[in-house]
């Protein structure tokens, strides 16, 4: 069971106060020392500039700054966390502490088959709403760029807030749906810091139905590993599909359109699509979301 993985290590308050705390500070420090090498040859604030305005600073640089600083908590959790915990930091990874590379992989194939059946079809049905804007020479370097960058990030969100999280709220939750649930909704409370959005509503809803998602392929899977897969896909999409402003991309939209209600409910439809997929896959027993939070007896 993957919550329980919890009980097999150190998992006092202070240990997690302490981890945090070195979380933090690694995030902290990485994007400090980003801001300084790319501000100071430029002389300007150029991480004020992207706070007000991600796209006013080029695409390379707003990517840097969203992901890097995630390297400092992934290094704070490699070199802290058996310190800290005394427990391997592949605990976090999957019940097995094992990291299941076919299952990343699989997770990847999936939800791009599935994104790219919801989000070509409508593009098939009205072109006249998006411009082909493809440029090799521009888009595939960057996409390169991106790859291990959004790699880092979204390993990061999903260790923390699928793995970390989730097993430290399971030591006092009675049932399994509680950390399921507080995940799903930090998840989404921590996209409000993202610089630039155009709807706040529209975000925290986007971020609490994948947050939802990605918690429960985790619990129903027993690890991390399919859920990061999901996610890269669909960051990877955030940051290269679609004009933003200062991207390569593939496709620009010719007009605004009316993204409310249709962002939240195409994410609902592919978390359902994808949900029972690999629940066909892996013959998951739903009933675990239910159960009750047991500390094994061989602890």
């Amino acid at each position: 069971m993957f919550l329980e993985k919890v009980f097999t290590y150190s998992h006092k308050w202070r240990d997690y106060l302490n981890m945090i705390f070195l979380m933090i500070v690694m995030y902290a420090i990485v994007l400090w020392c980003m801001a300084l090498v790319i501000s100071l040859p430029q002389d300007r604030n150029v991480y004020g500039e992207y706070l007000s305005d991600p796209t006013s600073v080029g695409a390379y640089v707003s990517t840097l700054f969203a992901c890097t600083p995630h390297i400092g908590v992934f290094v704070a959790l490699a070199f802290f966390f058996k310190r800290i915990h005394k427990q391997s930091v592949l605990c976090l990874v999957s019940a097995s502490n094992v990291v299941r590379w076919k299952r990343l992989f699989v997770g990847m194939g999936i939800t791009l088959l599935v994104y790219a059946l919801l989000q070509g079809l409508p593009i098939l049905i009205h072109p006249e709403g998006v411009e082909f804007v493809f440029d090799p020479s521009e888009f595939i370097p960057y996409f390169l760029f991106l790859i291990p960058l959004v790699l880092v990030q979204v390993a990061v969100e999903e260790l923390c807030f699928r793995s970390y999280l989730m097993q430290a709220v399971a030591i006092v939750a009675g049932r399994v749906i509680v950390p399921v649930i507080i995940s799903a909704v930090l998840f989404a409370v921590m996209h409000i810091q993202t610089p630039n959005i155009s709807s706040l509503g529209i975000m925290l809803g986007v971020c609490l139905v994948s947050g939802l998602m990605y918690s429960v392929i985790t619990i129903l899977d027993g690890g991390i590993e399919l859920s990061t897969g999901c996610h890269f896909v669909y960051n990877m999409m955030v940051f290269s599909v679609y004009d933003r402003g200062n991207n390569p991309a593939l496709f620009q939209l010719n007009q605004a359109p009316e993204v409310g209600g249709y962002a939240i409910a195409i994410e609902v439809v592919v978390s359902l699509i994808l949900l029972l997929l690999f629940s066909l896959i892996y013959h998951w027993d739903w009933r675990r979301l239910l159960q009750k939070i047991e500390k094994p007896e061989s602890v």
